[in-house]
């Protein structure tokens, strides 16, 4: 569901900080007064603790939809972070079934 939360921001030794950063990922961020404007398509989770921490959510306009969706064609997102050990593991446990079979 894409949504616009206004968030809290945090200012110390002159860095700024917003609420919540560790949900915020292929997101539009701007400035609204005080606050931070973040539009972002989020999962349920994301969006039960957005919009805990910020101080007004809605649903986004159709004009906040089009700015987020032309954010991620000029900048799409990073491919998913794979777990390369977790891969090597699922590879010797099918190798070790495959000789099994074979009777190796």
């Amino acid at each position: 569901m894409i949504k616009t939360y206004f968030l809290p921001v945090n200012r110390i030794d002159n860095v700024e900080t917003v609420a919540g950063m560790e949900y915020i990922h292929n997101a539009v961020l701007g400035v609204e007064g005080t606050e931070r404007k973040l539009i972002q398509d989020t999962t349920p989770e994301e969006d039960f603790f957005l919009s805990t921490l910020s101080s007004m959510s809605r649903e986004a306009t159709d004009e906040e939809k089009a700015e987020l969706e032309n954010m991620l064609l000029e900048f799409p997102p990073s491919p998913p972070y794979r777990d390369l050990v977790a891969e090597v593991d699922k590879l010797k446990a099918e190798i070790l079934e495959l000789k099994k079979k074979k009777g190796i």
